[in-house]
């Protein structure tokens, strides 16, 4: 439960906690964010836990995402506009 006003999460997991992670994301924006942005590869990098969109492209040419892990995710994994 997510106590808002408070600023507080109740959280009762399914399983022992010892046997596995638990993670709360915060970040309401873009891990990635590009704007106008050419020639930029990035590789085998792991975007993860945010409420919103992993990466945002807007403008630019020749970005490359590749073998890249996009897990964990509020909303899109990649947005090119």
């Amino acid at each position: 439960y997510l106590d808002r006003a408070a600023g507080r999460l109740y959280f009762w997991p399914p399983a022992p906690i010892r046997r596995g992670d638990a993670v709360v994301s915060v970040l309401d924006g873009p891990l990635l964010q590009l704007n106008n942005a050419s020639h930029i590869e990035f590789r085998g990098i792991a975007f993860e836990h945010t409420r919103a969109d992993a990466v945002t492209i807007t403008g630019g040419d020749g970005v490359l995402l590749s073998g890249c892990l996009l897990r964990n995710l509020g909303s899109r994994a990649v947005v090119i506009q």
